[in-house]
């Protein structure tokens, strides 16, 4: 996590999934003086931001269904509008590239790129997530940090015993 922090100069979050959140147990702070700094403990809904979407993309499709089934959509504790057929679609597209990728949902005018962290029993188990001001995630640094962060996520995941055979049903 601090070689990710040195490398992005962004706060760096590792979180992990109990029940239907997502909860930040970790983090490094940007040594940037305009910075994120959400509290470890930090509780959201699976589906809401980078951190957490990308745990719910990499859940069994059935665990999915069940925890955006009775979600009600106008008390969503996000920032911007979300809907079941949006986080769905959104799902796709992190687990074709590996990545999440949120602006402003958690918090107004952040953005937050998240990798999923596998066990050595091939399940999703939490992710690491770089987060910053929006003004800062340019398309190039975009693809760098999404880049960076998914190394780094996979090399936690190789310490945990994952051996690339994520299975999703």
């Amino acid at each position: 996590m601090e070689e990710l922090s040195q490398k992005t100069k962004e706060s760096v979050y590792l979180a992990t999934r109990e029940n239907t959140e997502g909860v930040y147990i970790d983090s490094i702070d940007s040594p940037q003086m305009l910075k994120i700094s959400e509290p470890i403990g930090l509780r959201l809904p699976l589906f809401v931001g980078a951190s957490n979407r990308v745990i719910l993309a990499y859940l069994s499709k059935k665990v999915q269904d069940t925890l955006l089934m009775n979600v009600d959509w106008d008390k969503t504790p996000s920032l911007i509008r979300l809907s079941a057929d949006y986080i769905m679609k959104d799902l796709e597209v992190i687990r074709a590239r590996g990545y999440a990728m949120t602006s402003g949902e958690a918090t107004e005018g952040t953005t937050g790129i998240g990798a999923p962290i596998f066990s050595f029993e091939n399940t999703v188990i939490g992710s690491l997530n770089v987060a910053g001001p929006s003004l800062r995630f340019t398309p190039e640094k975009i693809e760098t940090y999404a880049y960076q962060v998914k190394k780094y996520a996979d090399l936690i995941s190789k310490e945990l015993g994952y051996r690339n055979k994520y299975r999703w049903s």
